[in-house]
């Protein structure tokens, strides 16, 4: 995963955003979720295995209150992060 090249549009958000990275490779296992800047799970988007190539998932974010979030994104045991924005809708 050396081009993950992970994204979160728009961002700032307002109800909708589109996830997406590349994998340059199959995954065993990948899982995103979603964050508070308390470190409280707010929401488990995907979790599943994917084929090597471009992905992108649509997050629907109607029901979080704005603030700053994390998304995090678990590859085969490694970890990435984003920060974005929920903004007032």
């Amino acid at each position: 995963t050396k081009n993950l090249n992970l994204s979160i549009y728009p961002n700032p958000v307002n109800a909708l955003s589109v996830i997406s990275f590349n994998l340059d490779k199959p995954a065993q296992h990948i899982n995103i979720k979603i964050y508070d800047l308390l470190g409280r799970e707010v929401e488990t988007v995907i979790d599943e295995k994917k084929r090597a190539g471009n992905h992108r998932i649509a997050l629907v974010l109607s029901d979080e209150n704005p603030g700053i979030y994390l998304l995090r994104l678990l590859i085969d045991n490694r970890i990435f992060t984003k920060k974005f924005v929920i903004v007032n809708r």
